[in-house]
């Protein structure tokens, strides 16, 4: 698991494109308290970026001139090292169409432009949380005999899940594609923790 970190010690990549766009982001960050800030303005240039130095957390916008922000995250999440990597959007995209893929990608925070400071801190503590997520209190049982159930729509999500629950010892998971067979499931067996 990852060790504790701070607002302040947070490493972000930003991926905007727009001169303009970015610098108000950047002010926008500061202004939370995150000091740690590189950019990148494409996709390709992201990627390499994050082929030397992996960061804490990764704002971009959807769309570049090499690729879009579906196309970035998608690379992330089949790259070993940036596997786990929180990705947040900042759009003034609203089309579910394009908006979906990034939710099953596992984006922690989609933010509209123009975006409230205020929504921004949230979006940023929340991948704080995540970044440092503690080990669970789990003294008084063995984590490798209890029976975990995780269920999401996306299979890309459920690895994901899978992944961590495994990092952190428990080894008797399965998992459901939705809620109706996750009722199924339950009908059958028992479980110690359903995700």
């Amino acid at each position: 698991m990852s060790e504790k970190i701070t607002i302040q010690e947070m490493q972000i990549l930003l991926v905007e494109p727009s001169i303009p766009q970015r610098r108000i982001i950047l002010e926008r960050l500061q202004d939370v308290g995150i000091n740690h800030i590189d950019t990148a303005t494409s996709g390709e240039e992201a990627i390499e970026k994050m082929g030397v130095f992996r960061p804490d957390l990764v704002i971009s916008a959807m769309y570049f001139e090499d690729m879009t922000g579906n196309n970035l995250i998608n690379a992330m999440r089949v790259d070993e090292e940036l596997r786990n990597t929180p990705f947040m959007l900042i759009s003034s995209e609203t089309d579910e169409h394009y908006l979906d893929p990034m939710r099953q990608a596992g984006v922690v925070a989609i933010l509209p432009k123009p975006f409230a400071i205020e929504d921004l801190k949230r979006a940023v503590y929340a991948s704080l949380d995540f970044i440092s997520c503690e080990s669970l209190e789990l003294d008084e049982f063995d984590i490798e005999d209890m029976r975990v159930l995780v269920v999401d729509d996306s299979l890309l999500a459920r690895k994901h899940i899978i992944h961590v629950l495994n990092l952190i010892g428990f080894e008797k998971i399965e998992d459901a594609k939705d809620g109706v067979e996750a009722v199924e499931i339950l009908r059958e067996s028992m479980y110690d923790l359903v995700v």
